[in-house]
């Protein structure tokens, strides 16, 4: 899960060329996300969000804007290369971190660790030592491999 974590990291479209508004502003048909990103089966997912009342409009085939062509190009290519297993865990791993403070403090507990071991980031520091600091009354440092 966290090398598909790091491939989607490296193919997001840097800042700078989305800042290119003519280059992002790809008018298109509900029905090319069928030919862009076949590996979704695009009216059912959009039939199991939208209420009833759009399903005509959704059925027209509407314009839609799809800034990232070829962010969705390089998603699909990732995701056809990856076990389906890995992303299954992925997508349940990111959908339960959506929960954070919702599920209970036991639940927190283990989504702290479990960012911590995925996030050597100076984010994940910071939040070990506040925790510890508030529940401890000193400061553990976390050491990182």
């Amino acid at each position: 899960m966290i090398d598909l974590e790091t491939a989607l990291a490296r193919i997001i479209v840097p800042e700078e060329d989305r800042r290119d508004f003519n280059r992002m502003y790809n008018i298109r048909r509900l029905s090319d996300m069928q030919k862009l990103m076949p590996l979704v089966d695009w009216p059912r997912y959009f039939h199991s969000i939208a209420p009833y009342v759009v399903y005509d409009y959704l059925a027209s085939n509407p314009e839609i804007l799809i800034v990232e062509l070829d962010y969705m190009r390089r998603v699909t290519q990732l995701l056809q290369l990856t076990d389906p297993r890995i992303i299954a865990n992925y997508v349940y791993m990111r959908y339960t971190s959506s929960w954070d403070g919702e599920l209970g403090e036991r639940y927190e507990d283990i989504s702290q660790v479990t960012t911590f071991l995925t996030d050597h980031s100076v984010r994940s520091i910071i939040l070990v030592r506040h925790d510890t600091s508030s529940a401890f009354g000193v400061t553990l440092i976390p050491r990182i491999p």
